[in-house]
This record gives C-alpha cells, structure tokens and sequence, in this order.
C-alpha cells in the first residue's frame, strides 16, 4: 500500500495511467468500466481535470495489472519525445473510429505498433 501522494507521484500517475493504456490499446471507455468509474473520469484523470487519490492509484493499478507504485513512479528512460509519441499515439486511436478503407488502416496500424515499440522498448531500458 503507498502512503501519502506528492506532486511528483500525481504527475507520474497522470502520465503513466495514459502510457499503460495506451500500450495496452485500452480506451478510455474499457478502463473506466474497469476502475468502476465512467469515460469522463478517465479523461478527467488524464488531463489534470480530477482529483487523485491512493485510493484511485491502487483502482488503477489493478485495473492495468501493475502495482500501485509502478503508477506513481516515473518511467525509466520516459523523455518529452516519448511523451509526445503517447499524444500521437492518443490521435492515433481515434483514427481508429473513423471509417478507413482495410489498406489504410493496416498502414495506420502498422504505424501505431512501430511507435509503441520505440517508445516502449526505450522505456524498458
């Protein structure tokens, strides 16, 4: 169980509830079910708009199937330049919900799992 949040741990959480999503290819919607929360929670916790708490830390955390300090603690090797390639990967995902033609959309994907391997295998390291 994780004590008292800092600054640090809430600005660690926001970035990485949205990197572990997206990694997971979870949308908002499907993890919100999830935590027992509803859409807007998910993008209220992502975009600074929702208070967070251990309580929801630790929701998260199972929810992602990480512990609840892996949520607050900052990614090893996460750069702005991955932090940006999590927002393109975000921009990514509602291309997703628009009516592409099968070629298309195999070239975004493609695309998207190009990134996620970068971003995420630099992260690892």
């Amino acid at each position: 169980m994780i004590g008292n949040l800092t600054e640090e741990n809430i600005k660690n959480f926001r970035l990485n509830i949205r990197a572990l999503r997206m990694k997971r290819r979870i949308e908002q919607k499907e993890l919100a079910q999830l935590m027992n929360l509803n859409q807007q929670d998910i993008s209220a916790i992502e975009h600074n708009r929702k208070r967070v708490t251990v309580a929801l830390v630790e929701s998260a955390a199972e929810a992602l199937g990480v512990s609840a300090d892996e949520m607050i603690c900052e990614i090893p090797g996460r750069t702005v330049i991955g932090d940006i390639v999590v927002r393109i990967l975000s921009i990514a995902e509602q291309v997703y919900k628009t009516n592409l033609e099968p070629e298309q959309l195999q070239v975004v994907t493609k695309g998207i799992d190009l990134l996620e391997t970068v971003i995420f295998s630099g992260a690892a390291r």
